[in-house]
C-alpha cells in the first residue's frame, strides 16, 4: 500500500525538499541525538536514564529509567507533527523509529524479560486520526529487539486536555487517574513506550498505576524529549 501511494503522490523530504523520500538520509542523520540522559523526575542528568535514589525516595513509583533518542527540535519535530496530522502519517513515523532504533541498539540498551506497553491514546484523538502513534513506535520497538507488545493491559479511563496546551502543574492533574491496568501484572517487566516526553507526567501516572497493580519493575522508551517547562 505504501509503495503504490508513493508512485501516486512521489515523496520529497520535509526538511530539504529534495525528491525520493519522506526525510532523506542526509536529513535523518543530521537529526540531533540526546547523548545524554535523564532522571524522568528531576529532570537532571542521569547515567543511562536511570531515576536518582534520592528521586525515587520522594517517588517510589516512579519509572526505573527512562531512554530517548532525539531531541524533539527541528527535523524531528516536523516527522512527529507530520505522522500525527499529515497524509503520510506511517512513512515519517517508521522511518525515524527504524533510525531510532538502530541507534538504541548501537547504545547499548537492552530491555530482556520486558513486555511493552504503547501509551495509550485518547479516543477522540484515535478517532480523528484512525491509529495511535505510540502502537507504531512499539511494535517496531518489539519487532526490532524480539520483545512482545501488549496494546490490551492499559485502558485510558478518561478524554484528557492536550498536554502541550497545559503548564508543569495542571499536566500532572490533567492525568490524574486517567489510566487503568485491565490485565494481571503482578511480577511482570514493563516498559513504556511513547513518541515524547515532556514534563514527565503521562509516564509517571502510568508508572504509579502498573506498580500499584503488581508491576516488577517499570521502564520507558520514548522516540524524542521535548526540553520545556522544567
Amino acid at each position: 500500500m505504501e509503495n503504490l501511494f508513493n508512485k501516486m503522490f512521489p515523496l520529497k523530504c520535509i526538511n530539504c525538499g529534495e525528491m525520493g523520500e519522506i526525510i532523506c538520509d542526509n536529513c535523518l542523520y543530521d537529526c540531533d541525538l540526546l547523548t545524554t540522559q535523564f532522571c524522568i523526575v528531576c529532570n537532571k542528568p542521569s547515567f543511562y536514564g536511570f531515576t536518582h535514589k534520592e528521586c525515587l525516595e520522594k517517588n517510589r513509583y516512579a519509572p526505573r529509567q527512562i531512554i530517548s533518542i532525539y531531541k524533539y527540535a527541528d527535523t524531528i519535530r516536523s516527522c512527529i507533527k507530520t505522522s500525527k496530522y499529515g497524509s503520510k502519517q506511517f512513512i515519517t513515523l517508521k522511518k525515524i523509529t527504524y533510525e531510532g532504533i538502530r541507534i538504541l541498539n548501537e547504545w547499548g540498551f537492552e530491555f530482556k524479560d520486558f513486555i511493552c506497553l504503547p501509551v495509550p491514546s485518547s479516543k477522540g484523538k484515535y478517532i480523528k486520526r484512525g491509529f495511535n502513534q505510540s502502537e507504531i513506535i512499539t511494535e517496531i520497538f518489539c519487532k526490532k529487539l524480539n520483545l512482545k507488545m501488549e496494546n490490551s493491559i492499559l485502558n485510558r479511563e478518561k478524554e484528557t486536555d492536550a498536554q502541550f496546551t497545559l503548564g508543569k502543574k495542571d499536566r500532572f492533574k490533567n492525568v490524574q487517574n486517567a489510566f487503568k491496568v485491565c490485565k494481571d501484572i503482578k511480577g511482570k517487566n514493563i516498559v513504556l513506550v511513547d513518541d515524547i516526553v515532556t514534563s514527565g507526567a503521562t509516564l509517571l501516572e502510568i508508572s504509579k498505576v502498573l506498580y500499584e497493580n503488581g508491576a516488577n519493575r517499570v521502564k520507558c522508551f520514548t522516540l524524542s524529549k521535548k526540553f520545556k517547562d522544567r
